[in-house]
Protein backbone atom coordinates (compact mmCIF):
# COMPACT_ATOMS: atom_id res chain seq x y z
CA UNK A 1 0.00 0.00 0.00
CA UNK A 2 2.72 2.43 1.18
CA UNK A 3 4.65 2.10 -2.17
CA UNK A 4 1.12 2.43 -4.12
CA UNK A 5 0.95 5.58 -2.49
CA UNK A 6 4.24 6.93 -3.49
CA UNK A 7 3.65 5.90 -6.93
CA UNK A 8 0.30 7.83 -7.40
CA UNK A 9 2.01 10.93 -5.53
CA UNK A 10 5.15 11.04 -7.71
CA UNK A 11 3.15 11.59 -10.69
CA UNK A 12 2.06 14.94 -9.49
CA UNK A 13 4.09 18.15 -8.92
CA UNK A 14 3.39 21.98 -8.61
CA UNK A 15 4.09 25.03 -10.97
CA UNK A 16 3.01 28.18 -11.27
CA UNK A 17 0.28 29.12 -12.54
CA UNK A 18 -0.90 30.21 -16.51
CA UNK A 19 -3.80 31.66 -17.39
CA UNK A 20 -3.89 28.91 -20.32
CA UNK A 21 -3.81 26.25 -17.57
CA UNK A 22 -6.71 26.90 -16.80
CA UNK A 23 -8.65 26.77 -20.34
CA UNK A 24 -7.43 22.98 -20.28
CA UNK A 25 -8.84 22.13 -16.69
CA UNK A 26 -12.17 23.83 -17.49
CA UNK A 27 -13.21 24.82 -20.91
CA UNK A 28 -16.43 26.28 -18.99
CA UNK A 29 -14.32 28.68 -16.92
CA UNK A 30 -14.60 31.43 -19.29
CA UNK A 31 -15.90 34.12 -16.73
CA UNK A 32 -13.38 33.44 -14.53
CA UNK A 33 -10.36 33.25 -17.04
CA UNK A 34 -11.95 37.25 -17.42
CA UNK A 35 -11.61 37.82 -14.13
CA UNK A 36 -7.95 36.79 -13.92
CA UNK A 37 -6.82 37.81 -16.81
CA UNK A 38 -5.51 40.95 -15.81
CA UNK A 39 -4.66 39.72 -12.28
CA UNK A 40 -1.06 39.09 -10.47
CA UNK A 41 -0.07 35.47 -10.39
CA UNK A 42 1.94 35.50 -7.44
CA UNK A 43 0.13 33.43 -5.38
CA UNK A 44 -1.16 31.21 -7.99
CA UNK A 45 -0.32 27.51 -8.56
CA UNK A 46 -1.47 24.86 -11.27
CA UNK A 47 -1.02 21.06 -10.19
CA UNK A 48 -0.57 18.72 -13.03
CA UNK A 49 -0.78 14.90 -13.05
CA UNK A 50 1.51 13.52 -15.33
CA UNK A 51 2.50 16.97 -16.86
CA UNK A 52 -1.28 17.76 -17.78
CA UNK A 53 -3.03 20.50 -15.44
CA UNK A 54 -5.49 18.89 -13.17
CA UNK A 55 -6.15 21.87 -11.04
CA UNK A 56 -5.78 25.73 -10.89
CA UNK A 57 -5.62 27.76 -7.86
CA UNK A 58 -5.05 31.05 -6.06
CA UNK A 59 -4.97 33.87 -3.61
CA UNK A 60 -5.48 37.23 -4.84
CA UNK A 61 -5.21 40.34 -2.00
CA UNK A 62 -7.89 42.62 -2.05
CA UNK A 63 -6.40 46.14 -3.31
CA UNK A 64 -6.43 48.75 -0.89
CA UNK A 65 -7.08 46.19 1.64
CA UNK A 66 -4.04 44.62 3.28
CA UNK A 67 -4.57 41.38 5.50
CA UNK A 68 -7.65 40.66 3.27
CA UNK A 69 -7.45 38.34 -0.34
CA UNK A 70 -9.58 35.78 -1.85
CA UNK A 71 -9.06 32.62 -3.66
CA UNK A 72 -10.12 30.22 -6.16
CA UNK A 73 -9.73 27.48 -7.27
CA UNK A 74 -10.83 25.05 -10.44
CA UNK A 75 -10.08 21.42 -10.31
CA UNK A 76 -10.62 19.56 -13.68
CA UNK A 77 -11.10 15.25 -13.28
CA UNK A 78 -8.18 15.09 -10.46
CA UNK A 79 -9.19 11.54 -8.82
CA UNK A 80 -8.75 10.65 -5.40
CA UNK A 81 -5.54 10.89 -4.99
CA UNK A 82 -5.07 14.13 -6.79
CA UNK A 83 -7.58 15.48 -4.32
CA UNK A 84 -5.55 14.19 -1.73
CA UNK A 85 -2.40 15.41 -2.62
CA UNK A 86 -4.01 18.92 -3.58
CA UNK A 87 -5.85 19.38 -0.32
CA UNK A 88 -2.40 19.21 1.11
CA UNK A 89 -0.44 21.86 -1.02
CA UNK A 90 -3.31 23.90 -0.78
CA UNK A 91 -2.88 24.21 2.59
CA UNK A 92 0.45 24.62 2.66
CA UNK A 93 0.51 26.96 0.28
CA UNK A 94 -2.40 29.03 2.14
CA UNK A 95 -0.51 29.03 5.41
CA UNK A 96 2.89 30.14 3.16
CA UNK A 97 0.61 33.09 1.49
CA UNK A 98 -0.84 33.77 5.22
CA UNK A 99 2.91 34.51 6.54
CA UNK A 100 3.93 36.54 3.08
CA UNK A 101 0.96 38.60 2.73
CA UNK A 102 0.40 39.03 6.60
CA UNK A 103 -3.19 37.70 5.92
CA UNK A 104 -5.91 38.75 8.59
CA UNK A 105 -8.77 37.27 6.59
CA UNK A 106 -8.83 34.57 3.36
CA UNK A 107 -12.71 34.27 1.38
CA UNK A 108 -13.23 31.70 -0.98
CA UNK A 109 -17.08 31.23 -2.44
CA UNK A 110 -18.92 28.11 -3.31
CA UNK A 111 -22.02 28.10 -5.07
CA UNK A 112 -25.05 27.57 -3.27
CA UNK A 113 -25.29 23.80 -1.72
CA UNK A 114 -22.71 22.38 -3.42
CA UNK A 115 -21.61 19.92 -1.32
CA UNK A 116 -18.06 18.48 -2.55
CA UNK A 117 -17.37 22.24 -2.75
CA UNK A 118 -18.66 22.81 1.12
CA UNK A 119 -17.23 20.09 2.54
CA UNK A 120 -13.67 20.80 1.15
CA UNK A 121 -13.40 24.40 2.53
CA UNK A 122 -14.38 22.92 5.87
CA UNK A 123 -11.12 20.86 5.32
CA UNK A 124 -9.38 23.59 4.44
CA UNK A 125 -10.25 25.19 7.73
CA UNK A 126 -12.58 27.79 6.19
CA UNK A 127 -16.42 28.81 7.78
CA UNK A 128 -19.24 29.46 6.21
CA UNK A 129 -20.22 33.19 6.68
CA UNK A 130 -23.07 33.53 4.46
CA UNK A 131 -25.39 33.76 1.56
CA UNK A 132 -24.76 36.16 -1.20
CA UNK A 133 -27.73 36.40 -3.53
CA UNK A 134 -27.17 36.21 -7.57
CA UNK A 135 -23.75 36.42 -7.07
CA UNK A 136 -22.39 35.28 -10.44
CA UNK A 137 -22.49 36.54 -13.87
CA UNK A 138 -25.38 33.87 -14.61
CA UNK A 139 -26.80 35.34 -11.42
CA UNK A 140 -26.39 31.97 -9.64
CA UNK A 141 -26.27 32.40 -5.33
CA UNK A 142 -23.24 31.52 -3.60
CA UNK A 143 -21.83 31.14 0.19
CA UNK A 144 -19.41 33.22 1.47
CA UNK A 145 -16.44 31.26 3.47
CA UNK A 146 -13.19 32.28 5.17
CA UNK A 147 -10.39 31.82 7.17
CA UNK A 148 -9.27 34.21 9.42
CA UNK A 149 -6.12 35.01 11.94
CA UNK A 150 -5.13 37.57 14.34
CA UNK A 151 -1.97 38.38 12.91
Amino acid sequence: MASDTMTQQSLYSLVPFQLGDLRIVSPASAALSRYLASGDYTHAWTALRNGFPIACAGIQPVPDWPGRAYCWSILGDVGRWGLLWSTRVILAQIEETRIALSLRRLEATCLLNWRPGMRWLEILGFQYEGRMIAYDPDGRDHMLWARTWRN
